[in-house]
């Protein structure tokens, strides 16, 4: 099942986000507690600007995936350039291939469009790019990106 992600959801959330991107180090409980606040935090704050669905089996979260909106200067003839970023779009590794993560990233794309993005993007890898593009992204030259 997809849902929207509530802040009860941190935990769960907490666990796909270190499986996804581990840490150099083991967090010890106390790391991983204080992970888990801020991951309750900053979902619950400013949530006309920030949306997580998950995917559940049972009880358990087995994949996750973020919008975060954000206002573009606005141009003369478009006063209001929301736009979305797809983010941290997770499937836990036993649960792949049966199309949750499209499932989780059209949510995303509906609530971008609900909300009046014109635009939404993400940061694909090679292995995820193709997820993407079923999803009606499409790369695009004039993205760039700079590190620091």
């Amino acid at each position: 099942m997809i849902r929207a992600a509530t802040p009860d959801d941190a935990a769960g959330l907490a666990a796909l986000k270190l499986l996804w991107s581990p840490p150099a180090d083991e967090p010890d409980d106390a790391a991983r507690a204080r992970y888990t606040e801020d991951l309750r935090a900053w979902l619950s704050a400013d949530e006309d600007h920030r949306s997580c669905v998950v995917a559940e089996s049972g009880t358990a979260l087995v994949g996750m995936a973020w919008l975060v909106m954000f206002e573009r200067a606005p141009d003369f003839d478009a006063r209001q350039r929301l736009t979305g970023d797809v983010q941290s779009v997770f499937v836990h590794p036993e649960f792949r291939g049966h199309g949750i993560g499209g499932r989780l990233v059209d949510t995303l794309v509906t609530v971008a469009d609900e909300r009046g993005a014109a635009r939404v993007t993400v940061s694909a890898n090679a292995a995820a790019a193709s997820l993407y593009k079923r999803a009606g992204f499409a790369a695009t030259p004039s993205l760039l990106d700079r590190r620091s």
